[in-house]
């Protein structure tokens, strides 16, 4: 056996690294431990290398471990072309700080080509403001649904207290007519 175990069995070992790969390929930059870091490179410059290829059968190889088809479209639209005239080393390490949970040392893994990484920045950037534009106006949708709710609650309280303000004046005018029903009866409770 080669590589890391990264504490998994294979199966799983492999599912993480593919998702890893593909949110790299996607994002240009992820954080992660060290160690899962370090194998993400070697899978990293692997893809890349048979992007540069662009084979139909490096296109079948690469779907291995990058499932997605818009993963494997950038890969082999953007990143095969951009490093056609390097000879590897297509990733980048950075050691970052201590996870806060259980002190683990985390690592930034990226493409080093500095205009991959703009262009990711920007796309990403574009995703943001598309996603906060709908958040907004979900929001709006749903502070007009609360307000019509509350004004529709505030209706029916107005309704029912106006309908016990109308019963409690019947009453008041019945009084005199039914005292027989609240009156007390002189007799005791007749036990012996």
């Amino acid at each position: 056996m080669h590589g890391r175990n990264l504490g998994r069995r294979k199966s799983h070992r492999d599912a993480m690294l593919s998702n890893m790969l593909c949110s790299l390929i996607t994002y240009g930059r992820i954080k992660t431990t060290v160690a899962r870091a370090k194998e993400l490179r070697i899978l990293a410059d692997r893809m890349v290398t048979l992007a540069k290829n662009g084979t139909l059968h490096a296109r079948r190889e690469a779907r291995r471990w990058a499932p997605q088809k818009t993963v494997i479209q950038r890969l082999f639209s953007e990143l095969g072309p951009r490093f056609k005239e390097r000879n590897g080393g297509y990733t980048r390490l950075y050691r970052a700080d201590l996870r806060a949970g259980d002190k683990a040392p985390m690592a930034l893994i990226e493409y080093v080509d500095e205009n991959f990484l703009k262009k990711t920045e920007v796309a990403s950037k574009k995703k943001v403001k598309v996603k906060d534009k709908k958040v907004n106006k979900e929001a709006k949708k749903e502070t007009k649904e609360k307000a019509q709710k509350a004004s529709a609650q505030e209706k029916l309280k107005k309704s029912e207290q106006k309908a016990h303000a109308e019963e409690a004046q019947a009453l008041d005018r019945d009084k005199g007519t039914k005292k027989s029903f609240f009156r007390k009866s002189s007799k005791g409770t007749g036990r012996s």
